[in-house]
């Protein structure tokens, strides 16, 4: 957790929209901490982050559906009520709806929404792949699929693993269902993949790129980095997907150059993460994709020194550009529910009962050693907000 000894303290209120116990919870904590009165709302009530000592009230309002603008009215009587600061939403579910329907909502100056250009190209996978070729930053070999025939083409071609990719992680009709990268390594996910994902319209095919998933966040105005950090993942799920456990790194000049381009390319305001993979043995790196909201290890980033949520709203509501940032590297953080998926499937992929006690006994080991020195942290366990 970052250290609130020194730093000012605000007086405002701001609403935030969400659900996980990840980018959600850390942004209500942030914002609780630096003396915020926090409202959220779209959030369930079996929620675990509902429990958080940071929340001041929760708002019940309808959820977005395509065919009903109910869910406005209640939004714009909510902000009529509250006149808050700021309205943050956290994930796709809630900032889509508010980035379509911005010109019919109740002050709009104060919702966090991203310019029109840069959510349509970090929102669509097609458009920030143009726009990382237009810009000269690597990509992994890719083809556009529409049929099942076309796919098992592909994967003949690049040869398995590859990966699935939907144009956009959420669609209009329903932002509640998310639609993942997936993961393809024998015939029988082809087939699945086929009846589940092209089901839903075309997908890029990625070849696989051996390496480690590395993201770079940054906090931008007019498409100027005011802040930037970096973290690499420890522990990636062997279907693909958001990491388990994850470490912070150095920035890399290369990687952070090409985010500058991109940002700048954009003229992008707002928080970002932009995912590489790079190979370990070389200097080799491929843009992955571009997260334009926040991202799913924000915890790390925030125990290590670097709290994007508290930076946004100052440079948001104050026009504060200066930001005296300097992070440790080393820090990790776990999401322990979702390692344990981890660990699990990797115990069953592997042969023999040694080769498995060799990685549990490393994990552990390494484990621990982390907590000795102090460098481990839990993506939803913190001291001063336990309950969640």
């Amino acid at each position: 957790m970052v250290s609130q000894a020194g730093l000012k303290t605000y007086s405002g209120r701001v609403l935030v929209l969400g659900s996980d116990t990840r980018s959600f919870l850390a942004v209500v904590r942030s914002l609780g901490r630096a003396g915020l009165e926090v409202h959220v709302a779209w959030c369930p009530l079996q929620s675990a982050s509902l429990r958080s000592r940071y929340i001041a009230a929760i708002h019940h309002i309808p959820y977005y559906r395509a065919d009903d603008g109910t869910w406005v009215d209640s939004f714009n009587e909510l902000m009529r009520q509250y006149k808050f600061d700021l309205v943050l939403p956290c994930e796709d579910a809630s900032l889509l709806p508010l980035q379509l329907w911005r010109r019919q909502l109740e002050g709009a100056q104060c919702i966090y929404l991203l310019g029109d250009d840069a959510y349509q190209i970090t929102s669509n996978k097609q458009r920030t792949y143009a726009l990382a070729e237009e810009l000269a930053i690597p990509l992994p070999r890719q083809i556009l699929v529409h049929t099942e025939e076309e796919l098992r083409a592909t994967a003949s071609e690049f040869g398995l693993p590859i990966f699935v990719k939907p144009l956009r992680s959420a669609q209009s009709d329903d932002p509640q269902v998310r639609r993942p990268v997936v993961k393809a390594a024998t015939a029988e996910d082809i087939q699945s993949i086929s009846k589940t994902v092209l089901a839903s319209g075309a997908a890029l095919v990625q070849q696989y790129f051996a390496g480690v998933g590395v993201g770079v966040e940054t906090l931008c105005r007019n498409g100027e980095v005011f802040v930037a950090f970096q973290h690499e993942r420890v522990h990636e799920p062997l279907s693909g997907g958001g990491s388990s456990y994850r470490k912070s790194v150095q920035l890399n000049p290369d990687l952070l150059e090409a985010t500058r381009r991109l940002m700048r390319a954009m003229d992008y305001t707002g928080v970002c993460m932009v995912e590489f993979r790079c190979a370990p043995d070389s200097r080799r790196w491929v843009l992955l994709e571009i997260n334009g909201r926040f991202w799913g290890s924000l915890p790390l980033a925030i125990a290590a020194g670097v709290d994007f949520p508290r930076y946004l709203y100052e440079m948001l509501r104050y026009g504060k550009e200066q930001f005296d940032v300097t992070y440790r590297d080393g820090i990790y953080c776990r999401n322990w529910f979702i390692d344990l998926a981890f660990l699990r499937s990797v115990l069953r992929v592997r042969k023999g009962i040694s080769s498995r006690i060799v990685f549990l006994l490393r994990v552990l080991t390494a484990g621990v050693w982390n907590m000795v020195r102090l460098r481990e942290h839990s993506d939803t366990l913190t001291m001063d907000d336990p309950d969640p």
